[in-house]
This record gives C-alpha cells, sequence and structure tokens, in this order.
C-alpha cells in the first residue's frame, strides 16, 4: 500500500478524498475546491481542519452523544419547576423572522397576509428582519430560538406562534386563542405539526415540522426547552463554526434539534400534535427540505405565496 507524507502539500486530489472520507461526501463547488486546494496546507492539516469543522462533528458519534448527554442533564431541571408560571398570561403572540436580503420579501408577502389575521383575532404580531446568530441567510432558522428566549427573559408569559417566513395563515375561521387557551386548560404546552401518521412505520411522535408550532411559555418546563434549545447552539459551535457553515447542514439544523429535546425531554404527553400545516396553515415549500432555494426556486415560491394569500384574503 501506497505511504504518504502527511507533511507534503494538499492538492485537488487530496481535498476531494479528504471529504468523502471524512464527510462522506463531494466538494459542494469547484470554487470551494480550488479555494481548499491553493492553500498553503500539508495533508495532516487539511484532515485536523476538516475534523475540526462543524460538519465533521455533527457526523461524528461522540459529539452527537455530546449535545444528548447534555439535553439529558438539562431535562432534569423538569423535575424540579412546576408546569404553569405565577406570572401565566392569556396573550397570544404570532411571531416570523428570516435574513435582511434573500428572504425578506418572501416575508413581507407572508406577513401582509397573516397580519390580517391577527387583527381579525386580536392577537399580537412581532417580526423582525436579520440574523440573531450566524452569518449567511439560511441561518435565519436559528432566529425562532433567539426570539422564544429573548421573549423569555423580558418576562412574557403568554403563548407564542411561530410561523415560517413562506407560511400563510389560511383558515380565517379558526380562533386561534380559543384553541391555545384550551390546550392550555387541557395541560398541554406545545401545539406541534407531525410529520407521520401512528399507523405509518416510520411514525415517531417527535418527528415534527417545525415551520409551525405554538408554544407557551407560561410553562416552566417549556421555557427549560428553549434555554435546552438555544444551548445546543451556544454551547456546540462557535462563531468560527458558524462563519464555516455555508451549507444547510453543517450546523444541526432547528429542526433535527427540537426533534431531540422532545424526545429526551419526554414530552409525549404534553404536546398536541395534529396536521395544523395542512388545515390551519400553509407554506410554499423549497424542493429540497436540507437545501438552499435558487434564485429561480425563491420567485417561483413568492408566486405561489402571493397567489395563495390572494385567493384565502380577498375572496
Amino acid at each position: 500500500m501506497k505511504k504518504y507524507n502527511m507533511q507534503s502539500s494538499i492538492d485537488q486530489i487530496c481535498v476531494e478524498f479528504a471529504y468523502m472520507m471524512l464527510l462522506n461526501r463531494e466538494v459542494e463547488s469547484n470554487e470551494v475546491l480550488l479555494e481548499q486546494s491553493k492553500q498553503e496546507k500539508t495533508i495532516s492539516e487539511l484532515i485536523d481542519g476538516t475534523k475540526d469543522s462543524a460538519e465533521y462533528r455533527l457526523k461524528n458519534d461522540e459529539f452527537n452523544r455530546a449535545i444528548n448527554l447534555y439535553i439529558k442533564v438539562q431535562s432534569q431541571n423538569n423535575t424540579e419547576i412546576s408546569g404553569i408560571s405565577d406570572e401565566v398570561n392569556n396573550c397570544i403572540t404570532v411571531i416570523q423572522s428570516s435574513d435582511s436580503n434573500k428572504y425578506r420579501e418572501i416575508l413581507n408577502i407572508s406577513k401582509s397576509f397573516n397580519i390580517r389575521y391577527v387583527k381579525q383575532y386580536k392577537l399580537n404580531y412581532h417580526y423582525f428582519f436579520g440574523i440573531k446568530k450566524g452569518k449567511y441567510a439560511h441561518h435565519a432558522m436559528y432566529n425562532r430560538i433567539y426570539m422564544l428566549d429573548e421573549m423569555i427573559k423580558n418576562n412574557y408569559r403568554g403563548w407564542v406562534f411561530y410561523l415560517d417566513a413562506d407560511s400563510i395563515i389560511v383558515d380565517k375561521n379558526f380562533d386561534l386563542r380559543e384553541k391555545l387557551l384550551a390546550l392550555r386548560s387541557n395541560h398541554k404546552i406545545m401545539w406541534l405539526h407531525n410529520v407521520h401518521q401512528k399507523n405509518e412505520v416510520n411514525y415517531n411522535w417527535w418527528n415534527v415540522n417545525s415551520g409551525a408550532f405554538a408554544i407557551d411559555l407560561s410553562s416552566s418546563i417549556a421555557r427549560n426547552l428553549v434555554k435546552t434549545w438555544r444551548g445546543i447552539y451556544d454551547n456546540f459551535y462557535s462563531e468560527l463554526d458558524f462563519a464555516d457553515a455555508t451549507q444547510w447542514n453543517d450546523i444541526i439544523n432547528d429542526q433535527d434539534s427540537l426533534w431531540r429535546v422532545l424526545d429526551i425531554f419526554n414530552l409525549e404527553n404534553k404536546v398536541e400534535l395534529e396536521q395544523l400545516q395542512k388545515n390551519f396553515v400553509q407554506q410554499a415549500l423549497r424542493s429540497q427540505h436540507d437545501g438552499i432555494s435558487s434564485e429561480e426556486e425563491m420567485q417561483d415560491r413568492m408566486h405561489k405565496l402571493k397567489e395563495l394569500g390572494e385567493r384565502i384574503y380577498n375572496s
């Protein structure tokens, strides 16, 4: 077997080999391949640098076990705290967010319709343009976590209904306040959209879509969930990790991390699972759930979203 001098300079073949062996994928583009191969690195430095990336750690069993252990430790706090805060109130706030550029227009479209629903039922509405954690447009997926955390720190103790930027409330006759307050009366702290049905082979109760969900921040368990959810990104990833995370799955996405927290917290009896993203909310989804939309696809999604909103709210 040929032996390589680990102190030799790298070339394109070395970079491609490292990606396939360590990340189990091809280099994402020729530009990245050229950029990597031009760097004055040895083979050893290339391997060490790749292993130090957030993507490698995410695919590494030891790293995943560390995250799961962290969640497990945090879940122990749930036995020490009461279910409902003394500061409970009946506020209902709908929130949305996007980055300041790529997804801004699609949020402008969806919020123009969602605000009409909010006004009809006298709810609160809050939106945010920008990136609360990270650097790139797709890192806006983490905004929901940090927005919830900020609301908790500001002593908000009502329900929050989160909607992705590409989502519109389509059932104008559905009373969200009535629904959420009834859930609280039944000791539920979240309203979630289950991806699969119980009779399906791949059903797991925690396999939910985080594009639309409600959470009751009067519940100390719900507040601990948000704290733990945020802690995954604050404790396991550096700013450099986020700066390097140009692809969707370079860092664990918000939905996958929520699945872990729900599962390890063992909250099945405290959540309400329904097809809320079919009956109450609809999305203009991207073609690949773990990818980033092209400009052409973005235009198509915005067109579909606007068409849907006008059909619902202007008919």
